[in-house]
């Protein structure tokens, strides 16, 4: 999926996972100019990692679209609002 611009964060939202996904945006930040699809299926986090991912998606030149794939709740609602274009699936929560 790398390949297509696309980072996935799937389950629990913890600080391992935002490292990443963070690692993940900027490498594909410096790949080219398309935009990042970020898709997100996360019930529960920690603040601080919703604030390293939320934290890189602001400081990217090129537009991150979220796509929420299943859930978005808690931390992970905050990273689905800061970013630049905002989808949900038809079953998404």
């Amino acid at each position: 999926m790398f390949d297509r611009r696309v980072v996935r964060v799937q389950g629990r939202l913890d600080d391992f996972v935002a490292t990443g996904a963070a690692t993940q945006l900027m490498a594909l930040d410096g790949s080219g100019d398309h935009a990042i699809q970020l898709h997100l299926n996360s019930g529960e986090g920690t603040l601080t990692a919703a604030l390293t991912l939320m934290d890189t998606i602001a400081a990217l030149g090129v537009p991150v679209a979220a796509v929420c794939t299943g859930r978005a709740e808690g931390p992970a609602l905050g990273v689905l609002a800061v970013a630049h274009l905002r989808y949900a699936a038809s079953h998404a929560r």
